[in-house]
């Protein structure tokens, strides 16, 4: 009796009725080794003045190394974009980000990407049924040619200021030829960082200015003084930094947008809290 009730009601269940399959997290995971922006400053009082000192000559080290062994070709695994990238639809009318797919994601293609941005995990991780924040960091760099009155003048004798001067002599030249220098100069006031101890969105830029000088050409008659040639240019640096919500069961498994404010602020009941753990 029960078996041909069941088979009655099955069949009309279906007509009013539809299911839906509801994701939930069992148990979370932990993904060791990244930063928060609260964590790249110490807490007061959490460390001598030789630590700090330390730690600053190594990341210069480790920057310097970098800078040294890069290239613009070299494959980005934490480059991101806003945008998911594929064949179809738009993206097809743009078969240079098409190509993307296969040729991999770099800072001499960056410009290419819409929205990119760099992030500490790489763009395919997802939290599935979790919500979770990530920092993200974008930084734009423009060049300009100046004239003599517009760079800084005095840069060595300006307070807290950045100067270096590099030059070198062509000891086989008798009248110069082959003699260069550079001057270096970023007029802010170096001891204070531009970054802030926030988890809020922040803009900032940064100026850096090159003076170079170099004397003669590959050819020099005997006898005549070298032709001086200087350049004069400023770096500008734009950077912009904040939290985005990494991919996951429910935004489709696509990067969120670049909040304003703390993402602790934007946590439910499906968020883990924003922590930091020093």
């Amino acid at each position: 009796m029960l078996t041909r009730l069941g088979g009655i009601i099955a069949p009309i269940q279906s007509l009013y009725l539809s299911t839906t399959t509801i994701k939930w997290p069992t148990e979370p995971t932990t993904t060791n080794g990244l930063v928060d922006l609260l964590q790249v400053y110490p807490k007061r009082g959490s460390g001598s003045g030789a630590d700090e000192i330390k730690r600053s000559q190594e990341i210069t080290l480790k920057t310097r190394l970098s800078l040294t062994t890069a290239a613009l070709t070299d494959p980005q695994s934490l480059l991101w974009t806003s945008q998911s990238i594929n064949c179809t639809g738009v993206w097809a009318e743009r078969p240079e980000i098409c190509s993307l797919q296969t040729s991999g994601k770099s800072f001499e293609n960056m410009t290419l990407l819409p929205d990119p941005f760099l992030a500490q995990l790489p763009p395919d991780y997802s939290t599935r049924v979790l919500r979770q924040y990530l920092p993200r960091i974008n930084s734009t760099a423009r060049r300009d040619r100046l004239t003599e009155s517009e760079f800084p003048a005095d840069c060595d004798s300006i307070p807290d200021a950045f100067h270096v001067r590099y030059a070198a002599v062509n000891p086989n030249s008798w009248n110069g030829w082959g003699d260069w220098s550079s001057s270096v100069c970023m007029p802010a006031n170096m001891t204070q960082s531009p970054w802030q101890a926030t988890r809020d969105r922040q803009d900032f830029s940064e100026e850096l200015f090159l003076s170079i000088s170099f004397d003669g050409t590959s050819y020099m008659p005997v006898n005549e003084t070298p032709n001086r040639q200087k350049t004069l240019y400023k770096i500008t640096l734009h950077t912009t930094a904040g939290y985005f919500e990494l991919p996951n069961y429910m935004n489709g498994e696509l990067p969120g947008p670049l909040l304003d404010y703390d993402p602790t602020k934007h946590c439910g009941d499906d968020c883990n809290l924003q922590s930091t753990y020093r």
